[in-house]
This record gives structure tokens, C-alpha cells and sequence, in this order.
């Protein structure tokens, strides 16, 4: 909303019971209660998000990096409806999502004579829980590195460098650092070029996270695709000087991409920090609940403050 702000776009929020209060809704233009506080009653509902665009004269949608950021049914829907969904079309979202839904009943093979037996024992499990026995086969990394690269394509194909979010606890990501720190610039370039042609392939349009797992010899293997703007874009735009929700904006009404791969200059480091709580007495799961105090740095031009207010506390800050 701010970058909106700034190209003089005007914004609608929707909100749910519990979000009455969010800075997402005191920023808005216009803001619309769509619901109770679960999500499937609420921010999950596309008939009632494109009821509030209808309602408001809205031109676009934009779908942020959850709820119904990757799905294929909502990005349709605003087809049919004439908004435009701003991120890439329903067939790049499908295309990229068969991997993820064929994430479910994991297993490690060490040795060949274990395979068969591992193999059904998968099969079984995803079919009890999910109807699906599908399975994919992939190289079993030791001691992995995890990077991920955001791309954009409209007309111009770039990719923005590669944070590693390595340092990870219960598989989320709590300190990205970019560039990936200890690559060489030929390995940076192909893991750069292997990202674009992954959007190619599916005829991506606009910003999206290419992930890879490299291992301790910097080979690298594709991980998967999330076909909408990264979670921490900043760390990516500080060492580029680039403004991703600009171009996303840009991008869905037809602009061209403003910058060629050679224009873009890789400059300086960047850290990013995500702030979380979790809960001691329950095995230290995440936990929820107000922030009663926060004490940041002042920003300004190598520091940048992310946070986003509900009521009294402080869901976030980078």
C-alpha cells in the first residue's frame, strides 16, 4: 500500500473480524469486512474478495504471499471477472504447483535394497492421506544450503541474485543473507540463468522465488517454485536497488520490465532477521500472543524497519 501511495494508486483492504484494527486497513483507501476470523470464512473466500473489487470499482487484485496468492481458481476467477490478478497466469501457477502438491509422505533411502519397501510404505501413506500415490524421486542432499532467487519476467527476463535462508528452525526461515555468501560468480550466473529458464518454461509473467538446494560443492538442484513475491523481498532489493511491488504493479498493467540482467548491479550485503515467539512450556512450538515491547534502530539508507501492527502488539518486524 505504501508503494502504492507513491504512484498515486489507490488501495481497498478486507479485513475479518479479527483484523478490524490492522494497519493494512487504517493505510487502505477503502476498506471491507469480509468475514469472521477463520480464513476459510474469510481471506480464503475469492467470491467475496472479487464482491468487495466489484463493489469498489477496483482495477486489480493483488494477492500478497499467502492465502490465495498460488492459486489457480482465484487467478481464473479474476479472468472471467475482468480484474486483473497481479501475479502470473493460472497456467504458470498450475505448471508450477505439480511438485508441491506431491509433497507429503517423505522418505530417505541410504541403500538400494531398502528402496522397494520404502517406496510402498510412501505410497500407502500419501494414498491414506491424501488419495494420491503419486511419487517423485529426487537426489538426497547432505548438509544442504538453501538459496532462493527472485525473478520477473515481462518481455525482460532478470533474476535478482540469490539470498541463503540456511538458517532455518522447524523448516522456516529465520536469517536470509544476500548474495548467498562463498559462491563463485560462475556458479552465481548459472543458478541466475537456471532460474529464469524455469520461468520461461512455463511462460511466467511478473515476480516469483526460485528455490535450490546446493550442495557442499555448490552443485545445485531445483527445489521448487513460488509463484508470487518472495516473503522477505528487501533483502533482495537492498543489494539491487530495485522496488519489487513497483514492478509487480508495473508489470500487470503491461510495462515493460525497466531493466535488462546487465543493468542490474549487485551492490553491497544484506541481513535479514524475522522476529518470532515460541511458547517454552510446549516444546517450544511457535507461539502467538502480543508483543509488549519493541526496540528497533532508526532506519535509513542501510536499514530498513518491516512491521505489520494488529491492535496493542507487533505481528512482525525485519
Amino acid at each position: 500500500m505504501r508503494t502504492a501511495r507513491r504512484m498515486a494508486v489507490r488501495t481497498v483492504a478486507v479485513f475479518c473480524d479479527a483484523d478490524r484494527h490492522a494497519m493494512h486497513v487504517a493505510m487502505a483507501d477503502e476498506a471491507y469486512h469480509i468475514g469472521p476470523a477463520p480464513s476459510q470464512e474469510s481471506y480464503l473466500r475469492g467470491e467475496k474478495i472479487l464482491q468487495v473489487a466489484r463493489a469498489a470499482g477496483a482495477q486489480a487484485v493483488h494477492p500478497g504471499y499467502g492465502f490465495l496468492s498460488e492459486n489457480v481458481e482465484f487467478a481464473e476467477m479474476c479472468g472471467q471477472e475482468g480484474v486483473i490478478f497481479v501475479g502470473p497466469p493460472a497456467s504458470a501457477i498450475r505448471d508450477m504447483g505439480i511438485k508441491r502438491r506431491h509433497l507429503c509422505g517423505m522418505r530417505i533411502v541410504m541403500q538400494t535394497e531398502a528402496f522397494e519397501s520404502q517406496l510402498e510404505s510412501a505410497r500407502r501413506e500419501a494414498m491414506k492421506s491424501f488419495g494420491d500415490d503419486v511419487m517423485m524421486v529426487e537426489k538426497y542432499v547432505q548438509r544442504p544450503r538453501h538459496v532462493q532467487l527472485q525473478v520477473d519476467h515481462h518481455n525482460n527476463y532478470v533474476y535478482l541474485f540469490e539470498p541463503d535462508c540456511s538458517v532455518q528452525r522447524r523448516h522456516q526461515k529465520i536469517i536470509e543473507e544476500a548474495p548467498a555468501p562463498g559462491l563463485t560468480w560462475e556458479v552465481r550466473r548459472c543458478l541466475g540463468e537456471a532460474a529464469v529458464g524455469a520461468g520461461r518454461a512455463v511462460g511466467y509473467v511478473g515476480v516469483g522465488t526460485v528455490e535450490f538446494i546446493l550442495d557442499e560443492s555448490h552443485n545445485f538442484y531445483f527445489m521448487e517454485m513460488n509463484t508470487r513475491l518472495q516473503v522477505e523481498p528487501p533483502v533482495s532489493e537492498m543489494i539491487t536497488n530495485t522496488h519489487l511491488v513497483q514492478w509487480q504493479l508495473k508489470v500487470a498493467t503491461g510495462v515493460r520490465l525497466p531493466l535488462l540482467q546487465d543493468d542490474i548491479k549487485l551492490s553491497g550485503h544484506s541481513f535479514e532477521a524475522r522476529i518470532y515467539a515460541e511458547d517454552p512450556e510446549g516444546g517450544f512450538l511457535p507461539g502467538a500472543g502480543p508483543l509488549q515491547h519493541l526496540s528497533t534502530p532508526e532506519p535509513d539508507a542501510h536499514i530498513r524497519i518491516e512491521t505489520g501492527s494488529s491492535g496493542p502488539g507487533v505481528e512482525s518486524a525485519t
